[in-house]
């Protein structure tokens, strides 16, 4: 039996010879050594003849001929991968299979080195033009069959052609087309697009793929023995001719997949020549497109994946890495704040998590929970919570380890149009609400610092409202000035705002201890820590709200997934071990607030800070406890705005905002326009806003909602992707028990506030619904309304304990 039989055919008796044509032996006693090339000059490249979908089965195909040089492409895909292995960007497939008959030696059905050599040489040239970052988890399968063979160095130049094409056929978003060009050293001369035979009689081949539209080169592949000068020289003339040298093609629309019977609705690909790498500048900006004009489904959401915009001037690539959930945008400036360690990922969420809420939110919880034991088993509730939302988040990062956060998974879990929601409400609340109530917390420092720094008096009702506002503007304002003219000061000095606070809370923490030790606690501690706790579910809830604004920041890890390195282990280590950090900090410093200050004096505070050092050294001891808190915050609102100006000028650039957000000021070289929309939310949440405490509630319910539908998706992958590769598993009751708190936590607020407005027999308004005039606790006979009335005229926050008159 033969060692090459084939199953699917009739092989021929052993005697038997395949046939021998006359053109071959034409050319084998033609031409000499030494002449000059026949039938074509040494420049010229043979007719070439190409078509797009020619197989209706395939999602896209193409069929090119040159001369004796026939292949046919089929392209499969996109498709879910069959691995269990998560992969960022897709995978590219290339097969190629000559027919039996393809050459004048019958080719054995199955595949052999050949075969898999030619299939990575096409697959290098195309890897560069594939947009394969917009498609994790996904395969595209290229399989070319060779119909007939003229030499090796066409197969691959005119394959690398046809498989371009039939990429662009199926629709899949690209750079841009690949064109290709072989050459071959015969004697002196550099003879382009050679024959079989002209390729034996040379000493050296060589094939140039690339993109004509960008003016880049994909692959360089070389044979036999090539001086380096003939290795320029076959460059040079590949570039001058490639082997379809195009800059401009067309066409014709087609309904997709509609009518592909039809020899109308076939796509036909034009083509003039045109250098591959002209001289001089190409174009003024470069071309990214997609053939098939704009797929919903694969660019709804693009900016979740790192881009790379080639520099058609140089013909480089400078990657803008810009991820609409973190709002980061990477251009111009050395980011070596960026982890590739365990302890700086430990370091970034213990740093992230310490910001201003453990010196503004202890007094809200204390105002909802009216005791010591209780607010501090709030403060427990709030690690424990966000712990589970770390932990679930820590599979998410290792199972699916890519930069963009919880838009990245929501992504996955859901499709594009939630993450494209997320995108939205980062935008349009999560980020202009979070600023400005970083805002308020640094105006309120700033005028307890002025208002009452030589006064015994502890309470913040003497302060206008107006002039803790009119700060809050003036900051965001110098900050957002800032930002534009000097684009690279939040990552400079974002070490220097995270010492200040971590130092503050340390300085307290320690104090507080110091005290305890000398026995001068407050009265608080000396009674039963649970004394007068509030017995309302939804006033628990409202507390805990703050508790998590304090805890925010545990997801920011899963943020720089791609760039930490053993991201799978790391992550989840960095998660846990900072949850214990944070989580054992907060209560001691809570602990320290007690020690220091009552629970009274605590709850009316929003600048317990403050209020802590003035207790200690007097008056003049709170100065320095405010002009931290206020330095932390003002770094916050710094880093803050920054990254808001970026999310909103990446959105502009892909379309989901106007254009002019999109651009860059060409004095300044910022987003102008993009800071500009992110001031004026920002001041609209500050002066329609019902202060720092309604503001906290807003923020934390926004993000929080979008959290507990994040957590939920890695239930939704354990059911629709049970195989994928989890290098950390967590429980599943720490989803189930994450997404039940925040759900009931969400709902808290919001039904308090309904039946409150029912009871009074008030119309609903999102502007009614505020801390400040639903926790309102009256002592005496004094009528709900009465109490609306006394708040809408005076303007002033009534807190809770308070007596109103």
């Amino acid at each position: 039996m033969q060692s090459n039989f084939d199953r699917r055919r009739i092989n021929g008796p052993e005697e038997s010879f395949p046939p021998v044509y006359d053109h071959e032996e034409e050319a084998e006693s033609s031409w000499k050594p030494g002449q000059s090339r026949q039938g074509r000059a040494a420049g010229d490249i043979r007719p070439i003849f190409l078509k797009a979908g020619l197989i209706s089965q395939a999602n896209g195909s193409a069929y090119i001929e040159t001369e004796h040089t026939k292949i046919a492409c089929a392209v499969y895909g996109p498709r879910q991968s069959k691995t269990t292995v998560y992969n960022e960007n897709g995978r590219l497939n290339v097969e190629v299979k000559f027919a039996p008959f393809s050459c004048t030696r019958r080719r054995a059905p199955i595949r052999d080195a050949e075969d898999r050599s030619l299939a990575v040489q096409i697959q290098q040239a195309l890897l560069p033009a594939v947009r394969l970052e917009l498609l994790p988890k996904s395969t595209i399968d290229i399989f070319l069959t060779v119909i007939e063979n003229d030499g090796i160095e066409g197969c691959i130049a005119s394959g690398s052609v046809a498989a371009s094409a039939a990429l662009a056929d199926a629709g899949i978003e690209m750079l841009g087309l690949v064109m290709a060009c072989s050459a071959s050293t015969v004697g002196e001369e550099i003879w382009l697009d050679p024959t079989a035979q002209e390729a034996q009689n040379a000493s050296g081949s060589l094939i140039v793929a690339g993109m004509p539209a960008l003016g880049t080169l994909t692959n360089v592949w070389q044979s036999g023995r090539l001086a380096p000068i003939r290795v320029l020289q076959g460059m040079e003339a590949c570039q001058e001719r490639p082997h379809i040298s195009s800059s401009s093609y067309k066409l014709a629309g087609r309904s997709p997949r509609a009518s592909q019977d039809s020899d109308d609705s076939l796509r036909e690909l034009e083509y003039s020549e045109g250098p591959l790498l002209a001289d001089g500048p190409i174009s003024s900006r470069a071309r990214s497109y997609s053939i098939s004009g704009f797929d919903f489904q694969a660019d709804l959401l693009p900016l979740t994946a790192s881009l790379s915009e080639p520099d058609t001037h140089r013909g480089e690539s400078h990657p803008k890495n810009l991820s609409l959930a973190s709002g980061a945008w990477h251009n111009g400036f050395d980011e070596t704040w960026w982890l590739n360690r365990l302890d700086a990922g430990i370091a970034l969420i213990v740093g992230l998590q310490i910001g201003s809420g453990i010196f503004s939110s202890p007094g809200v919880v204390v105002a909802n929970t009216h005791s010591v034991g209780a607010s501090l088993v709030v403060w427990l509730a709030a690690g424990l919570l966000g712990w589970t939302g770390a932990s679930s988040f820590a599979e998410l990062g290792s199972s699916i380890p890519v930069n963009g956060g919880a838009q990245a998974y929501l992504q996955y879990a859901y499709g594009p149009l939630v993450a494209y929601l997320f995108a939205w409400t980062a935008i349009i609340a999560l980020r202009p609400g979070g600023n400005a109530v970083i805002s308020l917390i640094f105006a309120e420092y700033m005028n307890r610092l002025f208002f009452h720094t030589a006064k015994a008096e502890v309470s913040p009702d003497d302060i206008p409202q107006w002039a803790i506002k009119l700060t809050a503007v003036a900051a965001v304002l110098v900050v957002s000035v800032l930002c534009v003219a000097t684009p690279n000061l939040g990552p400079r000095t974002a070490i220097v705002f995270t010492t200040v606070k971590v130092a503050a809370l340390l300085s307290i923490t320690i104090l507080g201890i110091i005290q305890l030790a000398r026995g001068r606690a407050s009265t608080s501690l000396t009674e039963p820590l649970f004394a007068g706790s509030s017995t309302s579910p939804s006033s628990y809830a409202l507390a805990l709200y703050s508790g998590l604004w304090a805890f925010d920041g545990w997801d920011q890890a899963n943020y720089v997934g791609g760039e930490m390195k053993n991201a799978e282990k790391n992550i989840p280590r960095a998660i846990h071990t900072s949850m214990i950090i944070v989580t054992l900090l907060f209560l001691l410093a809570n602990l320290s607030y007690f020690v220091v200050l009552d629970k009274n004096t605590v709850g009316r505070s929003n600048t317990v800070a403050l209020d802590f050092g003035r207790a200690l050294f007097g008056p003049v001891g709170g100065v320095p406890f405010a002009l931290m808190v206020a330095i932390s915050c003002f770094g916050a609102l710094n880093g803050a705005s920054f990254t808001a100006s970026r999310l909103i000028y990446a959105a502009g650039r892909e379309g989901y905002l106007p254009a002019m957000f999109g651009r860059l000021n060409k004095r300044l070289g910022t987003p102008v326009n993009a800071m500009c929309l992110q001031v004026t939310l920002t001041l609209l949440f500050i002066v329609i806003g019902g202060g720092f405490r309604s503001l906290i509630n807003f923020a934390v319910v926004a993000s929080w909602a979008f959290y507990f539908i994040t957590v939920l998706g890695l239930v939704v992958l354990r059911i629709k992707e049970p195989m994928l590769e989890r290098p950390y598993k967590t429980w599943i009751t720490t989803p189930l028990i994450f997404c039940a708190m925040t759900c009931g936590g969400c709902s808290g607020a919001v039904d308090r506030a309904l039946k409150k407005a029912k009871a009074d027999g008030q119309e609903i308004d999102s502007w009614d619904i505020s801390l400040e005039k639903q926790e309102v606790i009256v002592k005496g006979a004094v009528p709900y309304d009465t109490v609306l009335e006394k708040i809408k005229k005076t303007g002033k926050e009534v807190r809770s304990g308070e007596t109103v008159e």
